[in-house]
């Protein structure tokens, strides 16, 4: 009775090796998917749908399509969890769901894709809240509107009133002086010259508007640049989240972008902690990894400009951190 126990016990253990040493074989056959988030998350606001789209890549590469997937949600302070559905689009691989985050505050979320990994995490994302957000939007739009008229052009009006009236006296004293005196030279000498100051005044009434229209065609242009203006920022933490939102987190280990990092994935690609590459190159090889002579090939995650850089500087400059 003992050796067959024992026997019993020896096979198990036997089985639960195979099994083990067989796992990393079927993930790398095929068992795993790659999930790219198509943007950042921005202006999530709680009580409100938010729209977020995905790719989903089986072995890193082929579109992978599934019935629908689910999206877990838990809220750091509190610990409410909530979760979503993410169904396929006409786009083979590609899935929307819509989030709808019911409180504000810092979300902690992740897909399921229904293979490896169980739970693909993506970068925290912070929910805000509606009357905040309002009040703020209203803040920025009353200070980035065109200046209205104020006491500033009073003066200039008063002004060109003044002037304006001056040189219609000078243009009619100086008519009557001429009418008057035809016969006399200083009379037709002074109204000549209030002819004269009247074209003067007539030309520094015609200044003071020119004046007046260029500073406020000034005002509401500067008014309009600094509107127009987009601020946006590539730095290291940018890289991070994008580091995980685009999936890089499952083929490479990076103790800076996770701190549990490698759980997630199945490290078919080089660890990246300690990254030491030239800036050029790996601009160049985000920007078209399939030009690459890798064993395993890299898809291509149509990543902009900005994206690039914000990696770039993660994995070159993040890593003293």
């Amino acid at each position: 009775m003992y050796k067959k126990l024992r026997l019993l016990h020896l096979l198990a253990f036997a089985v639960m090796i195979a099994v083990a040493l067989a796992t990393p074989a079927l993930v790398r056959a095929g068992g795993w998917v790659v999930i790219t988030l198509d943007q950042l998350p921005a202006d999530v606001i709680a009580g409100q749908p938010y729209s977020a789209g995905f790719m989903a890549r089986q072995h890193g590469n082929t579109p992978f399509q599934v019935a629908e997937m689910r999206i877990e949600a838990k809220h750091s302070a509190t610990g409410q969890t909530v979760s979503f559905l993410a169904k396929p689009d006409q786009t083979p691989g590609h899935y929307t769901a819509e989030l709808l985050f019911p409180a504000p505050g810092q979300w902690e979320w992740g897909i399921q894709s229904g293979l490896h990994p169980p739970v693909q995490p993506m970068p925290s994302v912070v929910v805000g809240d509606a009357a905040v957000e309002n009040l703020a939007a209203n803040s920025a739009q009353a200070a980035a509107s065109p200046p209205e008229d104020t006491g500033a052009f009073v003066v200039p009006n008063l002004a060109a009133v003044l002037l304006g009236a001056l040189a219609v006296l000078a243009l009619a004293a100086g008519l009557a002086l001429i009418l008057r005196g035809q016969s006399q030279k200083v009379a037709r000498v002074a109204g000549g010259g209030l002819i004269v100051l009247c074209g003067v005044l007539v030309y520094a009434l015609l200044s003071t508007v020119n004046a007046q229209a260029t500073a406020r065609v000034s005002a509401i242009g500067s008014a309009q640049q600094n509107q127009a203006v987009p601020v946006t920022a590539s730095d290291v933490e940018t890289g991070r989240q994008l580091f995980i939102a685009k999936g890089c987190v499952v083929c490479h280990t990076n103790s800076h972008a996770l701190k549990n990092s490698g759980e997630y994935g199945v490290t078919v690609g080089p660890d990246l902690s300690n990254y030491d590459k030239p800036d050029g190159y790996l601009r160049t090889f985000l920007a078209n990894p399939w030009n690459s002579n890798l064993d395993f090939p890299m898809p291509n995650l149509n990543l902009s400009e900005e994206e690039i850089e914000a990696l770039v500087r993660f994995l070159n400059e993040g890593q003293a951190k």
